[in-house]
């Protein structure tokens, strides 16, 4: 779900010490360290993991294998089988 909302992030590394860091191809960045959040850039990577986890629980915990991703040659599609949730991928050059 958060690479539905968010293309192009990176889930970078989970460190030994607890650190968990994201990056957007544009640069953006998020770091979590024991709690406490810290972030930069154009994206506000660290708002729209929130987001995601909230949907994400709002729908019931779905798992991985009950999404599905549809790719067309002018579209890609990620849909939650049974519910009728659907996020469409912005094109990526």
């Amino acid at each position: 779900m958060l690479a539905a909302a968010l293309p192009g992030l990176r889930f970078l590394s989970k460190l030994p010490t607890g650190v968990t860091i994201f990056t957007h191809r544009d640069g953006s960045w998020a770091r979590l360290d024991n709690g406490t959040v810290a972030q930069a850039g154009d994206q506000q990577i660290w708002n729209a993991v929130e987001v995601a986890y909230e949907q994400w629980e709002g729908l019931g915990r779905p798992a991985r294998v009950q999404f599905t991703i549809s790719v067309q040659p002018d579209s890609q599609h990620i849909r939650l089988e049974g519910r009728g949730v659907e996020w469409t991928l912005p094109r990526v050059p």
